[in-house]
């Protein structure tokens, strides 16, 4: 079931596996602010339906996240994620170098500890590995 689009994002929710698929998208007005008010809408659906897990594609989605969003993007969706249950999650990586270094960058924030996390390549793996 549908729970929330945007232009830069989707998220589909399947409950009888627990787990939220979230796929970004390029736009041309992308900004920190709709970035921030991306990830505030994000926080609230996982506090309401409290996925165990997320399938986070971010294959077609090249935008430089800053340290700024980094910190921003740990304290308003990562923490609140792990206080609801969020314990797994599999991320598709950006085909962007750049921005698939600003996402791991936000994982390198003492998210170790509360996730279980990898990247993939392949959508049909990543989805094998979370669901398993």
């Amino acid at each position: 079931m549908r729970v929330l689009e945007h232009k830069t994002i989707r998220i589909d929710f399947f409950p009888d596996d627990h787990f939220f698929l979230v796929k970004r998208f390029d736009s041309d007005d992308e900004s920190d602010t709709n970035y921030k008010t991306v990830i505030d809408e994000w926080r609230q659906v996982v506090e309401k339906y409290k996925p165990k897990k997320q399938l986070i594609d971010y294959s077609d989605y090249s935008y430089k996240i800053s340290s700024e969003l980094q910190q921003y993007t740990f304290e308003n969706l990562l923490k609140p994620s792990h206080k609801v249950g969020v314990r797994k999650v599999a991320f598709l990586i950006a085909h962007d170098l750049f921005a698939q270094m600003s996402v791991e960058e936000i994982m390198k924030k003492d998210t170790g500890e509360m996730f279980e996390f990898r990247y993939f390549d392949d959508f049909q793996k990543s989805k094998e590995w979370l669901l398993n």
